[in-house]
């Protein structure tokens, strides 16, 4: 059974090869995106690479990526806010907010993957938050109930819970509650963006543009853009427990049930250190950050020769 014991976790500095042979590295399979280090209070690396996309303008220091599910962490950080709040329980029936899912499942089996829905699958005609869920309502639980599945529709319906308990449209809830709070100054929803990134998909030697257009579709599980300054600073305000205290923090991270499982809240557990992951439309952005570290890379273009979790790891010495 795995034990999360927070001093460790939360207090090892990561450490990571020389930044001359991490730009070398990075260079030699022509990384398009961005990568950012910190130890403590200092930024050892932040440097970008290529272009946000096929206009060939530069990649900048405060440039937007999507960011896909790393947005789950943020709504998992609101579920959690409201629980102490006493607006919900964990153990809440989600019929009770939302009449038409399967009464056994519980707000819980949202947050853990576990519920047992169908796996989400995005149509033409769906569009906005209520219309994902209805989708979501009309195709049921089909999975095994307490099985993890990664379904981006456990977090939609945690969206609209969100939405519901606070009376306010899940979008200013973020924003009042994480972005305008954490002082997210390039955080935004996908329709708001300003220094963003484009996909760019690569079929052989050809590449092609993602022109996206449904990210409506992803409310609560992966319709944002953040810039890696600002994914640092709340996974920094989270592991430092500025966000919650440090019981609290224990309680999310290694809840007593499901202990063996790693995912839960929008973080994966690794040995000595937390994960975040996103992953759409090209775009691939990754970070691991305890108390002391953060580390993250972030990509907008499609490559044989990388992946940015691939780059991560090799930029962490293990020795």
């Amino acid at each position: 059974m795995m034990r999360i014991t927070l001093n460790k976790r939360f207090n090892q500095k990561l450490k990571f090869h020389p930044v001359h042979e991490i730009d070398e590295y990075l260079l030699s399979v022509h990384f398009n995106g961005q990568i950012r280090i910190r130890n403590d209070e200092k930024v050892i690396m932040h440097e970008s690479y290529g272009y946000k996309n096929l206009s060939f303008d530069p990649i900048t220091y405060d440039t937007q990526f999507l960011s896909a599910s790393i947005q789950k962490f943020i709504t998992g950080i609101i579920i959690e806010q409201l629980i102490d709040e006493q607006k919900l329980n964990r153990t809440d029936r989600v019929a009770r907010y939302i009449p038409h899912i399967a009464s056994h499942i519980l707000i819980e089996d949202l947050l853990l993957h576990i519920s047992g829905l169908t796996r989400y699958k995005v149509y033409k005609d769906i569009h906005g938050l209520d219309e994902a869920v209805s989708l979501i309502e009309m195709c049921g639980a089909t999975l095994p109930y307490h099985k993890f599945d990664y379904n981006d529709a456990n977090f939609i319906l945690l969206a609209k819970i969100i939405e519901l308990v606070e009376k306010t449209p899940f979008r200013t809830v973020i924003y009042d509650r994480i972005i305008d709070k954490y002082q997210l100054e390039h955080s935004c929803f996908y329709d708001e963006t300003y220094d963003a990134t484009t996909g760019i998909h690569q079929y052989g030697e050809i590449l092609i543009e993602d022109w996206h257009s449904d990210l409506d579709k992803y409310y609560g599980a992966g319709n944002m853009y953040m810039s890696l300054k600002d994914i640092d600073t709340l996974s920094q305000s989270f592991a430092r427990y500025n966000i919650f205290n440090m019981d609290k923090t224990k309680e999310i991270v290694s809840p007593d049930r499901f202990q063996k499982q790693k995912y839960r809240s929008g973080i994966s557990l690794r040995d000595n250190f937390l994960r975040i992951r996103g992953t759409l439309y090209a775009h691939d952005v990754v970070a691991y950050f305890n108390e002391c570290t953060f580390i993250a890379v972030a990509t907008n273009r499609e490559s044989d020769l990388y992946k940015a979790e691939d780059i991560l790891r090799q930029i962490i010495d293990t020795k």
